[in-house]
């Protein structure tokens, strides 16, 4: 790489790519259940001097996703918004304007823009959008396939490689909808980073289109036979460091994370997995990923369970090593299980009684769904009580006897 002057300004040669960057060992990864989380609301890392990856703080948002910043000679781009749109828990935009104030002070210019867009329309990609609606010099690309197709000129979508020049540094974006029909992927020549959003990454990958899913990922894996690149990067991670192991739905601490950098390898993996699940709805689990091919509905179930467990285990753990009012936290963690399986069994009782207004039932599914139904009612007793009963015993404490302060614990 090598910097000149243009005018005023200095000029960054993009030409010479990929330059290899660095990544963290860790990045943020929350903290156990009842346990102050440290982590800030974002993590800012520099991939190089050019190049910025972000993850939100799993204590906002357990989806906790990654976002991209990249630098040219006339405008930056920031790939996806993230999960919050409070700009008070999660201060993106003033994030965001740090970092290129910085890179604008190493590089100074004038009238530098900023492009706003998205790897696809899902909530937790695109939230923050508004905390730039009236940034100057700033566009916020349109969420839907037409807006997509007219900011980054598709003739042939999605098929179509078109370009996004940044100033010197030249993106090639195409269509990859499967998991979404606004996805997009970007291949940056400069870093090597091939950004894939939600198609490929350590985690599910859920699948909306099995027949779109396929093909885009032919073409993934087509871009990367004429293309040098260094590593594939998704927006979550979701896997555990243990092959074939996911952390559960809604998980806010995962203390033991693979690398979010995958390896063409493995998106080539991530094909033959999306051929072999395409006409077989359902969950397939590999070791580095899991296809959740269509709605899933009792593997999503299952999801809540594990979650729950999970929630149990970290609480009782924590339990026996934090000081304070042992009873008073044994009601409020029972109340918080509780209230889990509440909204679980609410949520399945609801589903089976809608199933049998539909289509009628036989004695023992109708006994089956009264026994969830009560099972709801009961849970969400004990969680009111649970919940009632921790707060006025917590009550009678503070007047009697003050708790021992609890100490500030890191992760």
């Amino acid at each position: 790489m090598g910097d000149g002057t243009n005018g005023s300004a200095t000029y960054v040669d993009f030409s010479g790519g990929p330059e290899l960057g660095e990544l963290p060992v860790t990045w943020i990864h929350g903290a156990p259940a009842g346990i102050r989380c440290e982590d800030p609301p974002m993590q800012v890392h520099a991939y190089d001097e050019h190049t910025i990856l972000l993850r939100q703080s799993k204590a906002l948002t357990y989806e906790a996703p990654f976002l991209y910043l990249l630098f040219g000679n006339e405008r930056a781009l920031l790939l996806d918004t993230g999960a919050v749109a409070d700009p008070e828990r999660m201060p993106l935009r003033t994030t965001i304007d740090g970092v290129v104030k910085d890179w604008l002070r190493r590089h100074p210019r004038t009238d530098y823009e900023l492009v706003v867009a998205h790897t696809h329309d899902h909530g937790d990609h695109v939230s923050g959008d508004g905390q730039f609606v009236d940034r100057p010099s700033t566009t916020v690309v349109g969420r839907d396939v037409a807006a997509v197709k007219a900011f980054f000129g598709f003739g042939d979508w999605p098929r179509e490689i078109v370009h996004l020049d940044l100033g010197g540094r030249v993106l090639e974006v195409t269509g990859i909808p499967g998991h979404h029909d606004t996805s997009v992927a970007i291949f940056d020549p400069w870093s090597g980073l091939l950004l894939t959003g939600d198609t490929v990454y350590p985690g599910r990958l859920y699948v909306e289109d099995p027949r779109a899913f396929r093909d885009s990922l032919d073409a993934l894996v087509s871009m990367t036979q004429t293309r040098p690149v260094s590593a594939v990067m998704g927006c979550h991670i979701e896997m555990t460091a243990t092959p074939g192991r996911d952390y559960p739905l809604g998980t806010t601490y995962q203390p033991h994370e693979p690398p979010l950098a995958m390896s063409v390898a493995q998106l080539r993996e991530v094909r033959e997995a999306a051929v072999l699940a395409h006409d077989r709805p359902g969950v397939h689990h590999f070791d580095d990923f899991a296809i959740y091919n269509g709605p899933c509905t009792l593997a999503m179930a299952r999801q809540l369970l594990r979650r729950t467990a999970q929630t149990l285990r970290t609480r009782l753990s924590t339990a026996r090593t934090t000081r304070g009012p042992r009873r008073v936290r044994r009601r409020r963690a029972d109340a918080w299980d509780f209230g889990s399986l509440a909204v679980l069994s609410s949520w399945w009782s609801l589903d089976r009684w809608i199933g049998t207004a539909q289509n009628g039932t036989d004695l023992a599914s109708l006994a089956l769904t009264i026994a969830l139904t009560a099972g709801a009612v009961f849970n969400c007793w004990r969680a009111i009580r649970g919940f009632v009963g921790s707060g006025a015993r917590e009550r009678g404490l503070s007047v009697s006897t003050p708790p021992t302060p609890t100490p500030t614990r890191h992760q």
